[in-house]
């Protein structure tokens, strides 16, 4: 088996075992992590937090994006656990999630980064990670096409 194949093959075990983690996450959130918002606050500048497994995260509306961060504790540079809160972060900014894949997709954006993304019925959902010196993330920039 070529490495390439391998790699792919591992990408969709990583994939599926994502999705069981996602399902298991959001079976198990609770209102209580909500916030009420001032209402005196806009739609695009209300800060909302959620929390996926055990990593609490706060996410508000910024120029048509969605800012995802993660705090006091960053999500480990586990691919799984960023792909699983990539999408909670889905669900979160377009509940029901209407994903016709749920598989992850990644294209080159400027300087050599990454950005991640997510087939759905009506968009696709895109996602570039802030990583910290050590790897872990910190937050990522959402945004649907």
């Amino acid at each position: 088996m070529s490495a390439n194949q391998e790699r792919n093959e591992s990408f969709l075990l990583l994939a599926g075992i994502v999705i069981v983690l996602t399902f298991l996450a959001v079976i198990s959130a609770s209102p209580r992590n909500a916030r009420p918002a001032s209402q005196a606050q806009t739609a695009a500048q209300k800060e909302h937090q959620g929390s996926y497994l055990d990593y609490p995260y706060s996410y508000s509306r910024q120029d048509g994006k969605f800012i995802f961060r993660f705090s006091p504790t960053p999500l480990p540079p586990d691919e799984g656990t960023v792909l699983g809160a990539m999408l909670k972060a889905i669900k979160d900014i377009d509940h029901p999630m209407q994903l016709s894949d749920t598989t992850p997709h990644i294209k080159k954006a400027s300087a050599g980064t990454e950005i991640v993304y997510f087939i759905g019925t009506h968009w696709t959902y895109n996602f570039l990670r802030q990583k910290n010196a050590d790897g872990t993330v910190r937050g990522f920039t959402a945004w649907k096409e």
